[in-house]
């Protein structure tokens, strides 16, 4: 018996065949908000991409994913996947057209009518160009001249080929068979023959005629069915591919010469399809679809001889548990038109967890990696990397005599983050603090013998001061405000710092003992970064008081705030030079974060440093008294091709990337969404995306559960819940994954469709900070447009994500 095909949406049992289918934690918390800069090392991988990767040109074929079939193109390699038609019917069947502009397909609508539909390649444009009522019309090929469409009919009674002006008019009948089905499958290079399938001598076979209808010749003669929906010649006319049930009843591919002879079986799959095979445009490949990897259909590429077969798609259930049909795949030279970029959902609060700007949100993904402390003279010349030890050491400072310098570390070594001090040429590094909670941004007093520094052993970040050997850690700042970065008057009678004790990050002074806290800034915007002039009248300070990150100078008077900076970007870390002729400052104007210095009423601005990872954290060595020695902190990332431009690239031997969590810890409805490519899918290890800290919520590929799987958990109410789905992922390919919680369900999507639902309701358990990859659980590939979000995205705008593809996100001024 034949097998049955069940997306088989062609004329042959058309009407009655359509029946819709449907770990481990992360870096403490550290570093809040005003550290930024956390994020350990991210390498260049050396990628061992599939056989899919090289191929090229775009695929179209019909699938209903989205429940009932629609038409969708990808990228030849299996990536872009893109829905082009989203109609509440069935659309099926595409065919090119030759100049890869416009594909035609076939509709069932809601009366029972088929009709021959032609789109724009971007989904636009769509004409019906048969629209008879009743009549089944069905797309078969499109002449090598563009002018021409064959299609199927019964408007004779029989399903006959006509064809047809690409404007539905001049229709013209080519066969005339009392009680047989023709069906046209492909039309000749040279535009004088169209091959097609005929019952008319009692089983299925492979017929060519004239363009005109005329020499009809039979070629192949078979008890079995030989068909394939674009049954076709190859590019060099040389040879036929198709599908056949001759191999003892399930369908095979063949190839055969283009006189009928020299049959070839290419597939031999027992009790699996493998049907409607199309020539690649190049005519070394070719594409078809399956049900080898389980009954659902998937579309499949392998070489012209059968070897090498790779799947292009796998998407096994719908939500409801029926298969999932991609089928009837159709290759085109051209490359399809990109999606346009996708402006972030309206209502939504979303963070790319570097720093929080609109920027990152929207993919410039300038990346954070393993930062270390280097220093280099003013001009950015003679960079020397001062610290080398795995994870995070930033936020450096040094002591007034020029002799050593404080800095932040998390090191593995460490249960936290803790203060650290080393000489000024980097060695005798040693632990000033060790505490299970993080201590960190640590500044000298102005006679060397105190270092004040941010603890949060008490609970919320606070000012804290200890002795120059880290002896006697006394706290300053009280309440449950988050109190962090210190720093220091001149005379060392003072501290300023910032906080959020007001509902919003102002700068604040205070006695050196802790007393008399008084607001210097007042504004409802969020003033931070405090930096004190070494005359002790002004501090330097970063705002957003008019719409995205400025450097701002007010004196301790409480003036009226000078703005030094203006432009588009954020602007960080404002810095005083020795001598107070210089500020340095961070930004990311050029397309991520550099050093750059000014003088002090804002002119001169001048790059310094030229990093393609994040330079930050400038600090002048007060000691040397000319002006020429910067330390700073940078993450000498090394990135790779993603998604959209660069991403993060892993090579799987214990690389992270960590952002602290300001606005995600306490989220109680999320999305995590992450365009994701492994390099290898190795079996019996976990390799992590993104983890919320405590996981709080995980996304991952779980190797040890089942194959090729899957998996995104959440923590509620202290216990793990999980989603996972097996056979999901490929290498070599990128897929779209995201998880979401609205309170009531989780749910798990893979490249734009939900595979995954739990119903859990409870408290999700907080978080600290985000980490991409994972130091026990590494990613062995590329991350790429990381999200969070403060809800829960439906499936339309998850599948949006999806769609808009390589495009990413849609550029947005910072701060907006």
């Amino acid at each position: 018996m034949r097998h049955r095909r069940p997306a088989r949406l062609s004329p042959r049992g058309m009407v009655s065949r359509l029946i819709p289918f449907l770990a481990l934690g992360a870096l403490p918390t550290a570093c809040q908000d005003a550290e930024r800069s956390l994020a350990p090392k991210v390498e260049t991988p050396e990628f061992s991409m599939s056989t899919a990767a090289g191929l090229k040109g775009t695929i179209a074929f019909h699938s209903n994913r989205d429940g009932d079939f629609d038409i969708y193109v990808m990228n030849a390699d299996g990536s872009g996947v893109r829905q082009l038609t989203h109609t509440t019917v069935h659309e099926f069947d595409p065919i090119w057209s030759p100049d890869g502009k416009r594909i035609a397909f076939s509709r069932l609508d809601e009366t029972g009518d088929f009709d021959v539909i032609v789109i724009n390649v971007d989904g636009s444009g769509a004409i019906n160009l048969t629209n008879n009522d009743v009549v089944h019309d069905f797309a078969g090929a499109w002449s090598p001249d563009g002018k021409r469409i064959a299609f199927a009919s019964n408007r004779d009674g029989d399903d006959e080929i006509f064809i047809m002006n690409v404007d539905g008019s001049g229709v013209t009948q080519l066969t005339t068979n009392d009680g047989a089905r023709d069906f046209p499958t492909a039309w000749s290079s040279n535009g004088k023959q169209i091959l097609f399938q005929s019952d008319r001598d009692g089983d299925t076979d492979l017929y060519t005629m004239n363009a005109d209808g005329s020499g009809v010749r039979q070629l192949t003669n078979d008890p079995a069915s030989d068909e394939g929906d674009h049954a076709g010649w190859s590019p060099d006319g040389q040879r036929i591919v198709f599908s056949s049930t001759r191999d003892g009843g399930d369908l095979d591919i063949f190839t055969m010469n283009a006189d009928g002879s020299g049959v070839t079986q290419l597939t031999h799959n027992d009790f699996i399809a493998d049907d409607d095979p199309v020539w690649s445009p190049d005519g070394k490949r070719i594409a078809f679809h399956s049900t080898r990897d389980g009954g659902d259909e998937d579309i499949f590429v392998m070489n012209a001889d059968g070897s090498g077969v790779i799947p292009l798609t796998n998407n096994s259930v719908l939500p409801d548990g029926s298969p999932i049909s991609d089928a009837v795949p159709v290759w085109t030279a051209s490359v399809a038109t990109p999606a346009p970029c996708l402006p972030p959902p309206a209502g939504l609060k979303g963070w790319w967890p570097g720093d929080g700007s609109a920027l990152d949100l929207i993919g410039q993904n300038h990346g954070h990696g393993l930062f270390n402390v280097y220093v280099m003279t003013k001009l950015g010349s003679q960079q020397t990397q001062l610290t080398d030890i795995p994870f995070y050491n930033a936020r450096p400072n040094w002591s007034h005599d020029g002799r050593k310098m404080t800095f932040t570390a998390c090191r593995a070594t460490d249960f936290s983050c803790e203060v650290y001090v080393m000489n000024a040429d980097g060695s005798g590094q040693t632990k000033l603090t060790d505490d299970f909670s993080a201590d960190y941004m640590s500044v000298w007093s102005p006679d060397d013998k105190r270092i004040a520094f941010v603890s949060e052993r008490d609970g919320s970040p606070q000012i804290y001061v200890m002795n120059a050997d880290g002896s006697n850690p006394t706290r300053l700042t009280q309440g449950g405000a988050v109190d962090v970065l210190p720093t220091w008057s001149p005379d060392g009678t003072r501290i300023a710092f910032q906080t959020n004790r007001d509902g919003n990050n102002e700068v604040y002074v205070m006695n050196a003992d802790g007393s008399n806290p008084a607001n210097l800034t007042r504004s409802p915007a969020s003033d931070e970064f405090p930096a004190w002039s070494p005359n002790g009248h002004q501090i330097a300070f970063r705002s957003d008081r008019d719409g995205n990150g400025e450097i701002y100078v007010i004196t301790v008077n409480r003036s009226r705030p000078t703005r030094l900076t203006r432009n588009p970007a954020d602007e960080y870390y404002p810095a005083w030079s020795p001598t107070g002729n210089q500020l340095a400052f961070a930004s990311n104007r050029d397309g991520n974060f550099e050093i750059y210095t000014m003088t002090p009423d804002g002119s001169a601005q001048k790059r310094v440093t030229n990093n393609p990872g994040w330079d930050a954290d400038p600090a002048w060595a007060i000691g040397r008294g000319d002006d020429q020695v910067l330390a700073f902190a940078s993450d000498r990332t090394g990135f790779a091709p993603a998604k959209v431009n660069q991403g993060f690239g892993f090579d799987g031997v214990g690389d992270v990337v960590f952002a602290p969590g300001a606005g995600i810890d306490d989220l109680q409805q999320l999305t995590i969404d992450v365009w994701v490519k492994h390099d290898s899918l190795p079996p019996g290890t976990l390799e992590r995306y993104v983890t919320l800290g405590g996981e709080k919520a995980v996304l991952r590929y779980d190797g040890q559960a089942g194959p090729a799987q899957l998996h995104f958990y959440m923590r509620i109410d202290g216990q793990l819940q999980h989603i996972r789905v097996d056979n999901a992922l490929q290498p070599g390919v990128f897929h779209h994954v995201a998880g979401s919680y609205d309170g009531a369900v989780m749910r798990l999507y893979l490249d734009g469709y939900e595979v995954g639902s739990l119903a859990v309701t409870g408290v999700v358990d907080p978080g600290f900070g985000v980490e991409f990859s994972s130091a026990t659980e590494t990613m062995d590939g590329v991350l790429d447009e990381i999200e969070i979000f403060d809800h829960a995205l439906g499936a339309s705008e998850v599948r949006a994500i999806f769609e808009a593809d390589a495009a990413g996100k849609c550029k947005t001024v910072s701060g907006t």
